[in-house]
């Protein structure tokens, strides 16, 4: 039946209903019962005309429907009857959820949610040590000669990519050029991420050499924003740092590459959507042979199925030493292996989860409150509980109207409770991988004297650990000429 015509069917029913009463009202006092005693007669002998109508109901299908409707009006008068409680129990509901909610949603973007890469569980990061320095530095980016050691001995790892951010400036004509943001990469780079562009190709493995590095990798944004999303982008041409580059490859829309800082000590808060082009990376003659200098990169590599970080540590960090001891070098380094998702989150993660479980604790003990509200509440409304016993409602429908009338509070409460994203991520600004929460590089450290300039220009926060960093550098291998 279409629920258009139930209430002419209703109607039709009730006509038939009073029909047959009258007809038995007609019949009794034909049979010598007086006309007032004749209509109860009638009544009595016809029978309960409120459950026949129920029973025709459930013929036709909808008696669920119905019940259903009657215990939400029930419900909703119920709620208007007890407004202190009804107001006391949502503003309660909405607290509660509304903290869950914006806690979980930074916990969710900082920690659970996946990176768009393959298997990200197995990308790690490694750093170098000199042990004569780590009491104030720990770790340092990557040497380039000690990182194409690594990876041509180490057996743990699939492959490893190297990367830089240098400033790029970027016009697609003859547009003004404006800054950009964007990574320098071994050409490498995406297969260790397991990520492949939307349009176009990745870097040949002869397009990271010198004089051959005149091709570019958009992101979505990047595409969006310099090109309009034009389709026939691939074979275009960009203007980067005054030289000319050829669009070669779109990446997916889902990808993100998270902005890291120089130091593990600094704090990664960079958004995930900052880079908009990937160029190959070129070493200059000095990175590709300094031995004890130039730490001026950061490694990302895939471990080999099945071997752990601990392992693959142990394995780099012998090879590291090894080879130190063999080129004689002044210095004594180590590598440091992390899981990629460490590099990121910092020391963010436990306290999150610390607080993610207080704030779960205050909206259990609210809901324990409320049940025992509801609880008392339920004693106080056993005189209208008896009376819809009697009338005819079953325990079954006595329990479908409190657990619609729960329903309905709870519903109001999570509704009133949701943050929107936009509180969720200023609830923790600071927070690692929170959309445009801060700026941070890993940038450039080195102890050679053209990186004064590269410290002078950043913003002041990356300005000051990039002085530091220089200034020790350059202290500590100036010292044994200073001996002498």
């Amino acid at each position: 039946m279409k629920w258009w015509q139930l209430k002419k069917r209703d109607a039709d029913l009730e006509r038939e209903i009073r029909s047959d009463l009258e007809l038995e009202e007609e019949e009794q006092r034909e049979n010598g019962v007086p006309p007032e005693e004749a209509r109860y007669a009638a009544r009595h002998a016809f029978g309960n005309s409120t459950l026949i109508k129920e029973q025709t109901h459930e013929t036709w299908g909808l008696a669920p429907i119905e019940r259903f409707w009657q215990d939400v009006r029930y419900a909703f008068r119920q709620v208007r009857k007890s407004p202190g409680f009804t107001c006391t129990a949502i503003l309660t509901l909405a607290l509660g959820v509304g903290s869950v909610t914006a806690v979980f949603s930074v916990v969710y973007a900082v920690l659970l949610s996946p990176y768009p890469f393959h298997d990200p569980g197995q990308i790690v990061i490694w750093r170098e040590s000199i042990r004569e320095i780590e009491n104030v530095a720990p770790l340092l980016p990557d040497n380039y000669r000690h990182y194409l050691n690594l990876k041509a001995q180490a057996h743990s790892i699939q492959d490893a990519a190297i990367l830089q951010n240098p400033a790029f400036t970027v016009s697609t004509g003859d547009d003004h050029p404006h800054v950009a943001e964007g990574l320098a990469v071994s050409s490498n780079f995406f297969s260790v991420l397991g990520v492949s562009p939307l349009l176009g190709r990745s870097f040949l493995p002869d397009e990271d050499q010198e004089g051959r590095d005149r091709e570019v990798i958009l992101t979505w944004s990047g595409w969006q924003r310099l090109f309009h999303g034009d389709p026939s982008i691939l074979d275009k041409t960009l203007r980067i740092n005054g030289e000319q580059r050829t669009v070669i490859g779109v990446l997916p829309k889902a990808f993100r590459f998270p902005v890291m800082s120089v130091m593990p000590s600094e704090a990664t808060r960079g958004s995930t959507e900052r880079y908009e082009i990937f160029t190959p990376l070129v070493p200059s003659a000095l990175e590709r042979t300094a031995n004890d200098a130039e730490f001026n990169f950061l490694v990302v590599a895939r471990l080999n199925d099945g071997v752990s970080i601990r392992a693959a540590q142990s394995e780099l960090d012998g090879i590291e030493k090894a080879t130190a001891q063999a080129d004689r070098l002044s210095i004594h380094l180590s590598v440091i292996v992390e899981p990629f998702s460490q590099e990121i989150t910092g020391d963010a993660r436990k306290p999150l989860w610390v607080l993610l479980a207080a704030i779960a604790g205050v909206l259990l003990m609210a809901c324990v409150n409320l049940a025992t509200l509801q609880i008392v509440r339920g004693v106080a409304r056993d005189h209208d509980t008896a009376l819809r016993s009697a009338l005819g409602a079953g325990a079954a429908r006595l329990v479908e109207g409190v657990l619609i009338e729960n329903l309905l509070i709870g519903l109001v409460g999570g509704l009133a409770g949701e943050p929107g994203p936009s509180l969720r991520i200023s609830s923790a600004p600071s927070q690692p991988r929170i959309h445009r929460c801060g700026r941070h590089n890993f940038g450039t450290w080195s102890c050679a004297q053209h990186n004064d300039l590269q410290c002078r220009q950043r913003d002041s926060p990356e300005k000051a650990a990039c002085e530091r960093s220089r200034h020790l550098m350059r202290n500590f291998f100036q010292k044994p000429d200073q001996g002498q």
